[in-house]
């Protein structure tokens, strides 16, 4: 590459008809970026269309050098890379106006941002090229090569034969290769797109493959929704958003979507936003999108109705743990209430009672002094009594308008009480006894085997003259 440094703002951009490097003529203008531009050419020789791309240095003659180098690094990754699923560089060079060219194969189709714009994409067709994009970065990333800017319009869709489409991956511009750990790019010259920057990428931490993970997650939230996953109103409040604010549910953005279950946590893990966090490879991405492409369309499910799933529920503080307990125990002491005043009742007859007559008052003393309403005063020990009776001390209590001597029955327009509704307590019911083990019948001793009987030793006589002597010495018979 030259050395030399050249100034490009006054340049003028090349029309149809331009010659590039002496074998390359430009036809029309496909698209431009921020410092880069891509037009449809053909090979004068070979007569075969290809993407041409020119690049123009930076005007600051500090940057030219890592221009060149960047430039230098992209062509060699490119070149080096042989995958259907990637964009296969023909050749690259410098033009005479000291711009830089790369001419790559010429992908005749749609970009899947042009596709976006229509709105989202069917789950199959969305999986089926997502797919394929994971494919061409795992052969990337064994290589040790990160993409770094993966975005819908770095994306080519071309029809094959019978309507398969196959897509290619373009502009690895900000490709790093992991094993040198060295980036040639600068904060300030190129950044990403922001709408598909991983949160250590908007820190300026160092970028590993896994940066690739989560701007997959992205385009697969982007095709099945429709929308960005993260968007505000500039640039800096979209890198933001990556860093502070939590992922939107499918539910939120798409209510009346239909996915396999399952989908949404395979995209929610990509975009974590700590990179341990989400999957460590595209091997394991990849297997879990495999199960979700073999679901039948029957077996959908809304995402309604995984939408309370996803939520994550709120952590108990120790606050509302001691206001439980206290709502606890206040339910406790009011059933123990309950309970005895029940028994009391069991153990008196029907009729009116001291307790129950009261004038229409409750018929559980018990209860009614629990309930009570606020401001009505009692003494200690005295009992209820209606309003408006008037009774002497010691004298009983009777209902409102009757006559009478003490210890006479009421006259003629008292009522009498109504007699206290007894509550029958069912018995508790008697623990079953535990059945008592059966005992293990024991084994049968085996029998002794019997003694063999020993061998009966007959006892040899010496011969007449030798008695007392060895047997050694006995003559030989």
């Amino acid at each position: 590459m030259s050395e030399k440094t050249v100034d490009t703002r006054g340049r003028n951009e090349p029309r149809g008809g331009t010659i590039i490097a002496d074998r390359y003529q430009v036809d029309r203008l496909i698209a431009r970026g921020g410092m880069a531009a891509v037009y449809l050419a053909h090979h004068i020789k070979l007569n075969r269309p290809i993407a041409l791309k020119i690049l123009s240095p930076p005007p600051e003659a500090d940057d030219a050098g890592a221009f060149e180098e960047r430039f230098r690094l992209e062509a060699e990754t490119l070149a080096s890379l042989d995958h259907p699923n990637i964009v296969i560089l023909h050749d690259f060079g410098e033009t005479d106006d000291g711009r830089f060219f790369l001419a790559m194969e010429y992908v005749e189709g749609s970009r899947l941002s042009d596709i976006l714009r229509d709105g989202p994409v069917p789950v199959d067709r969305a999986l089926g090229l997502i797919m394929q994009v994971c494919a061409a970065l795992r052969y990337a990333h064994k290589r040790g090569l990160v993409h770094r800017d993966l975005k819908p319009s770095n994306l080519l869709i071309r029809e094959k034969d019978e309507g398969v489409e196959q897509i290619k991956v373009v502009d690895f511009g900000l490709v790093k290769l992991t094993e040198a750990d060295q980036s040639i790019t600068r904060a300030g010259l190129i950044l990403g797109s922001p709408h598909c920057m991983s949160p250590e990428q908007v820190k300026g931490l160092d970028v590993d493959h896994r940066a690739d993970l989560y701007a997959t997650g992205v385009l697969l939230f982007r095709c099945l929704t429709g929308q960005y996953p993260f968007h505000g109103p500039n640039s800096a409040a979209t890198m933001i958003a990556h860093l502070n604010q939590p992922v939107p549910t499918f539910f939120s953005v798409a209510p009346d979507l239909v996915v396999p279950a399952g989908l949404e946590e395979v995209v929610r893990k990509c975009l974590e936003k700590a990179p341990n966090d989400r999957y460590q490879n595209m091997a394991e991405l990849m297997e879990d999108l495999a199960v979700s492409m073999n679901v039948s369309p029957d077996n959908f499910r809304s995402v309604s109705q995984s939408h309370s799933t996803i939520q994550r529920a709120a952590p108990v503080t120790g606050r509302s743990t001691g206001r439980t307990l206290l709502m606890l125990a206040g339910l406790v002491i009011v059933l123990a209430g309950a309970m005895g005043a029940g028994a009391v009742l069991m153990s008196q007859t029907g009729g009116g009672s001291g307790v129950a007559s009261g004038g229409g008052g409750s018929a559980d003393g018990a209860e009614a002094v629990v309930t009570a309403p606020a401001g009505d005063e009692k003494t200690e020990g005295t009992e209820e009594k209606p309003e408006g009776t008037e009774a002497a001390e010691g004298t009983e209590e009777k209902p409102e308008g009757t006559e009478g001597a003490e210890g006479t029955e009421g006259t003629e327009g008292t009522t009498e009480a109504e007699p206290e509704p007894v509550v029958e307590v069912a018995p508790a019911p008697r623990p079953r006894p535990r059945p008592r083990p059966r005992p293990r019948p024991r084994p049968k001793p085996e029998p002794e085997p019997e003694p063999e009987p020993e061998p009966v030793i007959e006892e040899v006589k010496a011969p007449a003259g030798y008695e007392g002597l060895p047997k050694e010495f006995w003559p030989d018979q």
